[in-house]
């Protein structure tokens, strides 16, 4: 039974090595799905250095969790300083996500977003000199109730009216909607609005959720939705920010590029500059045929209609390839953000790996006019480990790339 592994990768003056720097193994033993889930945690404890979340499952009398590893100048350590237990973990064991939420009480130390998708709230946990307290700071639920599941999707240190405070983003596809909790000198959460899926609904609006920057450069960020059942393969929803906060109805909306698609939206990956033009980019995966990842770039007037660039799988053998997608910071210090996306489906490579669903990432670096469409580095499950190796993939900032899958 595969235990799950997390692999960390340094970014330098030369890019990404193809070895990871640090190999996380999950501590619960097989069967709890470690590293189903990977968020950024920012600098939970103030010392400079940014740190990594990693969710669990969970599997018989072990619920899900989420555990912290802390940054260092020698790198990520291997032992987490912390280990915060899901609460209300119903039914099929969908585990946690996971965020980083940003600054929400304003005391210098960056706080966690953990949501249960088969729950009704999720919490939020403090951070400080000591880590992640065992118990959560505060908790939300969402605007209909405790029937209806919430925090299938979340994101965190967003601001969309750029007055200091961290906004929150949880997505409810289940109920095909999204709630924002604007945050303000009194807290997170005691302003709130709701966004609803602006077609038929389909219950996935909100299946993928991404504070995605400034990306027509107004000085306010903005927010991309994914609906990966949208009529036509799939759709994302962009909403700008303005100094009212977010607008409530998208200022533009993203087809499938590809008709025969399916899944367009399921996956994004926001927040970097990828063509240094001062303005924030958008990359969106679905991880289902045609194996395609699309880059939008950001201008005065936000997102275009149509891609600026398309990524076709690199091997011919692509399995999932964009079911994980992210803006990983600029990785060799060129001055252009870089992309992560995984293939964690990709079957092995002989002498690589052994499994069959060894899985893949490839690392895409930021040029003039937008992304490279050839991988610079591709990254493979070390030998003699099993899993879905690029499943999840998640950036750390300055310059670090966390991968899932065994």
């Amino acid at each position: 039974m595969v235990a799950g592994a997390a692999h960390v990768y340094l970014g330098s003056g030369s890019g990404v090595s193809s070895t990871a720097s640090t190999t996380l193994l999950g501590p619960d033993g097989p069967g709890t799905g470690f590293a189903n889930t990977l968020s950024s945690a920012g600098d939970v404890n103030g010392d400079g250095f940014a740190d990594l979340l990693i969710g669990t499952i969970g599997g018989g009398s072990i619920p899900p969790r989420a555990y912290l590893h802390l940054g260092s100048l020698s790198g990520l350590a291997t032992t987490a300083i912390s280990a915060v237990t899901a609460r209300d973990a119903v039914g099929g064991r969908a585990g946690v996500t996971l965020a980083v939420a940003g600054d929400v009480n304003a005391d210098g130390y960056a706080d966690v977003l953990v949501g249960i998708p088969d729950s009704a709230r999720f919490d939020i946990y403090f951070g400080s000199p000591v880590g992640l307290p065992a118990s959560p700071s505060m908790a939300l639920a969402g605007l209909i109730g405790t029937s209806v599941p919430f925090g299938h999707a979340i994101a965190g240190a967003c601001d969309f009216n750029a007055d200091g405070w961290v906004d929150i983003v949880v997505g409810n596809p289940s109920a095909d909607r999204v709630e924002v909790f604007a945050g303000g000198r009194g807290g997170v959460g005691n302003n709130r609005m709701a966004l609803t899926n602006p077609d038929l609904g389909n219950n996935t609006f909100g299946a993928a959720v991404e504070c995605a920057g400034d990306l027509n450069r107004d000085g306010y960020p903005d927010l991309a939705v994914g609906d990966p059942q949208a009529v036509g393969g799939g759709g994302v929803y962009v909403y700008h920010g303005s100094a009212s906060g977010l607008m409530n109805e998208p200022a533009r909306v993203l087809r499938a590029p590809d008709a025969s698609g399916r899944s367009f939206g399921a996956t994004l990956g926001g927040g970097g500059d990828l063509d240094g033009d001062g303005r924030y980019d958008l990359v969106v995966g679905g991880a289902t045929s045609p194996n395609r990842v699309f880059v939008y770039l950001g201008s005065a007037t936000g997102l275009p209609s149509n891609p600026s660039v398309s990524l076709d799988a690199p091997s011919g053998n692509a399995g999932s390839f964009g079911v994980s997608v992210a803006s990983v910071g600029d990785v060799n210090g060129d001055g252009f953000d870089d992309v992560l996306i995984g293939a964690g489906a990709e079957t092995a490579t002989p002498g690589v790996g052994t499994y069959p669903g060894s899985g893949r990432a490839y690392l895409y670096l930021g040029r003039v006019g937008g992304l490279a469409t050839t991988p610079v580095v591709t990254l493979f499950r070390p030998l003699g480990q099993f899993g879905f190796y690029g499943s999840v993939v998640a950036q750390r900032r300055p310059a670090t790339a966390a991968i899932s899958g065994g």
